[in-house]
């Protein structure tokens, strides 16, 4: 994958994340916090490339 980013004229990145199964929540509510964190974690990271665009 990194390899393919490279080779792109377009930016990209990888952001991996971990997120731990807690005792209480299903593997669909761990996928579902783990893309909200995900997507939360993106905006912050991109606003003020944004602001500046």
């Amino acid at each position: 994958m990194a390899g393919a980013l490279a080779a792109t004229s377009e930016a990209g990145a990888l952001r991996p994340g971990f997120a731990e199964l807690t005792g209480d929540e299903t593997a669909a509510e761990l996928i579902a916090r783990a893309d909200s964190q995900m997507i939360h974690s993106r905006s912050d990271t991109d606003a003020p490339r944004r602001a500046t665009d």
